[in-house]
Order: C-alpha cells, then structure tokens, then sequence
C-alpha cells in the first residue's frame, strides 16, 4: 500500500471510532424520528414492566410487534439518560461493536492474503460511510444487527479452519440475538447451515462425530425457536404485525420490489463506497475472491436476494450495513492492479469523499446549509412518496426540531396543545418529546382522533391537523401560526 497509507487495522478502527463518537455527540438532543419514537415507547414499557420483556412482547401495543431486544438493552440507559440519549448510547455502542466485528471478519475472510495495511485500509472502506456513522446516533438497532451478522460470518468460518466448541457455541448464540433485534436475522440459520454443510468433510475429519454433532444441535436450537416464534408460543419472540416483517413479506409487487432493491444497492454503494468501487470492477479481484466462493454464495448473496420481495426494502440502505465489508474486500483486492500513483489517488479519493459525505449527511449546519441543492430522489413505489435517502434522516431530524423550536417559543405558559391523529405505529409518538424535555414542561400536551374530538377547551392549539383547517372553525376563531401549529379561540 502507499506510504501514506502506513497505519494499523487498530488505527483504522480507532479513527472511525472517533468519528462516529463525534457526530453521535454532535447530535445527541437531536429528536428522535421515525423507528426512534418506537423503540423510545417500548423501551419506556420494558421499564414500566419491571425491566421483564415478555409482557412487552406478549402485547402489541407495547412492542408494536418490533423484536424487543434492542429496546431491552436500552432500557437501563433509558431510565438512566432518557429516551433520547440512552436510545443513542446503544446505537453508539452497537456501531463500536460493528466496527469491531469487521476488524475480526477481515482476518478470517481474507481471500487475497491481505497485509496488515491492506487490511487497515478495508476497514477503511467497510466503516467510514455516511450509513454506518449515522447508524451511531440513529438510535436503531441496524448497526448493532450488522456485528452480529459480521461476527457470526467471521466465527463459521474460523469453525472450519479450527473447529471448537466454544465457537460453534458462539456462532448459534449470535444467530439467536440477532433474532432478538431483527426478524430478518432468520436468514442466518440456513447460511451458516449451508456453509457448514459444505465443510461437512472437512469438518469431520477435523473434529470427527463431537463437531459435527454440535454443530447439529447448534442449528437445531436456533430452528426451534425459530418455529416457536413463528408459531406464537415463544415468551420473548414475535415474528408477526405491522412491525414484525414476516407479515410483509412477499407483499405487493415482487418485480418492483426486487427491482427497487437492486436501486438501493447501487445507491447504497455509491454513497458509502463510491471512488474505492474502482477496486471492485478488477477480472483479478473476481477471480482471487472466487477462491472463497463458499463464504461469498452462504452469506452476502443469500441475504441480499432474501430481501428483494420485502416491500420497503427500496428505502433502507440500513438493511445492507452487513454486505459494505465482503464490498470492501473486493474493493481492495481489486487496487493490487493499480499502479502504486493509482492506488494512492483512489485511496485519498475515497477518504477525502468519505468524511465529506459523513460531515453532509450527519453535521446539522452544514446539512442545512446545502439542503436547497441536494436531490431528494423520491419515489412511491408502495403508494407513499419516499426518499432513496431516507436513511440517511438529517432532514427529518431538523424539520422536527424546526417545529419544536417554534412551538416552544410560540405558546403561552401552560397552553393546552393537540396532536390529532399523531399515529406513527399506533401511539408511538405520544410523549417521548415531553419525556425528553424537548417540549416545554408547563405546555398541556394531549393526543386525540380527531374523528371523536370534543375539546372543552375556550382557548387551545393544534399541531399538525392532518384535515383541512376549517375543521377547526367550529370549535372558534383559528389563527395560523405556521409550520402547522394552529390557535383557536371560542367565539363568544
């Protein structure tokens, strides 16, 4: 690799480290948006529940049918910091242990018999991205999905080359966490069974009938409480509802599905890729990698065609945080065939373009600054105009702080404020701003469907009215104070 280029694996993750810490700090009181309101809400029921998940996952209305591991976790950090920050300390967390989880996947998947410094500068590539810093202070659970993936991938194929126990232990533990934060961690079963079983040879001649064995009831395990699960016998699993995902599966539009994936992909790379996919269009790269074909066929590429007929898959580059290192490995292997001037020249390309991206997509004011020029790629595939960069979220986090801002300096003291038809997975929205001491403390916040309302109220406010305005003019005068905050008054 170039001299400039001379640093460690270690260094590599220590810099993408700060980098993530950074931004995540950067951002901490930023409000939560989207998923963010679900996994504050359910994090606040496993508190209310004695820190005991089975009645959040046995009700719906407290799990809103989303794995409850992630909020589990938090749940300590929730109590301790509130939603907004103990959410993110387990997002951060999480992004670490993806970072560290690649460290471990490059050392045993390493078809071009990488160097320390060609190995540094995978990692460069597989973690400083604009999606995986994001992933930091997110609060989601896709970074923290992403190292057990990794880290399961890493550990099957160390089970091969040198099988024990304690690892193939390791590998179906992973399987059954992932499964307590993503439903789509499903997936990881047949991989690593097929994997498995196409070391089957050299696995018992290694370990004679003990491997074998135990890796059998391994997968056993884990396929038990897999069919639990799907059944609805299982206490601390659910795999169906609105936010469970085996539901969706296969809805809709198969070919459009597939075919917005297949667009998010290629996004998904040229953001968090871009100028180090020179790498990856090499003859040599494909063929030296092809000497791991096995790993490649049992895990990326499954995963990848698994979620082509799932209907929202076109909108979350976050589903794909797993396949950027086995990308990053291609990618530089593929360098190998540059002149070393070349190498050098992709290399700070790549760097350079990385951390500006990140500084765009997870600084505020600089988001804010460019927002005008910056193309929001929607779509509406399923019927709701959505943005191909829609996980990439600074916009909705400052339009939300846009309108807490001028709600905060607009109302009175001790205003009443109503949120008709605040529904985002039923009543996950409700309270976690005020929770988080976002919205004024004095303000008299209420959630209500507007199709029964009755307010008794002669004097209150109204954010965001989904229907025409007018519907307000029979409870009095309305006045418009912008960004969808409304004050009616009685007439008298």
């Amino acid at each position: 690799m170039p001299s400039w280029f001379r640093i460690s694996p270690r260094a590599v993750v220590l810099f993408a480290a700060l980098v993530v810490g950074a931004c995540a700090l950067l951002n901490l009181r930023q409000p939560l948006v989207r998923n963010g309101f679900v996994y504050a809400r359910a994090a606040e029921h496993v508190i209310e529940h004695g820190y005991d998940p089975r009645p959040v996952v046995a009700d719906s209305r407290l799990s809103y049918d989303k794995p409850v591991g992630f909020a589990w976790l938090a749940a300590p950090f929730v109590a301790a910091f509130g939603n907004h920050v103990g959410l993110r300390i387990v997002s951060l967390l999480g992004t670490v242990a993806y970072l560290l989880a690649v460290w471990r996947l490059l050392a045993a998947f390493d078809p071009f018999a990488f160097t320390a410094n060609e190995r540094a500068a995978a990692l460069l590539v597989a973690t400083l991205s604009p999606i995986v810093v994001y992933q930091g202070w997110s609060a989601h659970p896709d970074s923290l999905f992403a190292a057990v993936f990794v880290l399961a991938v890493a550990l099957a194929i160390e089970t091969v080359r040198e099988p024990r126990t304690l690892r193939i232990a390791g590998v179906g533990a992973l399987l059954l966490f992932g499964l307590w934060l993503k439903n789509y961690a499903m997936v990881l079963l047949p991989c690593t069974g097929l994997y498995w079983a196409l070391h089957a040879r050299t696995l018992w001649r290694a370990g004679s009938r003990r491997t074998v064995v135990t890796i059998a009831v391994a997968l056993a395990v884990v396929a038990a409480v897999i069919a639990s699960a799907w059944s609805g016998s299982n206490p601390l699993l659910r795999v169906h509802g609105e936010g469970g995902g085996a539901d969706q599966y296969g809805r809709g539009d198969l070919g459009l599905s597939a075919f917005g994936t297949c667009v998010q992909i290629a996004l998904l790379l040229l953001v968090n890729v871009h100028a180090a996919l020179c790498g990856c269009v090499r003859r040599a790269a494909l063929r030296t990698a092809g000497r791991e074909w096995r790993v490649l066929l049992c895990f990326p590429v499954p995963y990848v065609v698994l979620l082509l007929p799932f209907p929202t898959t076109f909108y979350n580059m976050r589903y794909f945080v797993p396949v950027l290192p086995f990308v990053a490995v291609f990618a530089i292997g593929g360098l190998r065939a540059f002149a070393p001037r070349a190498r050098r020249a992709v290399l700070a390309a790549f760097t350079a373009v990385a951390l500006l991206l990140i500084a765009l997509f997870d600084v505020a004011p600089l988001y804010r600054a460019c927002r005008p020029a910056l193309p929001t790629l929607e779509v509406a595939w399923i019927g709701v105009p959505l943005s191909l960069l829609d996980n990439l979220r600074m916009p909705l986090h400052l339009d939300e702080q846009l309108w807490l801002d001028h709600t905060n300096a607009t109302l009175p003291q001790g205003a009443v404020l109503y949120f008709p038809d605040a529904s985002y997975y039923g009543d996950a929205r409700h309270g976690v701003y005020e929770r988080a001491g976002l919205l004024r403390a004095d303000l008299a916040t209420r959630y209500v469907a507007s199709r029964d309302w009755q307010p008794a109220e002669p004097h209150f406010w109204v954010q965001g009215l989904r229907r025409d305005p007018a519907f307000l003019q029979r409870f009095g005068d309305v006045t418009d104070h912008g960004l969808g905050l409304l004050e009616v008054r009685a007439r008298r």
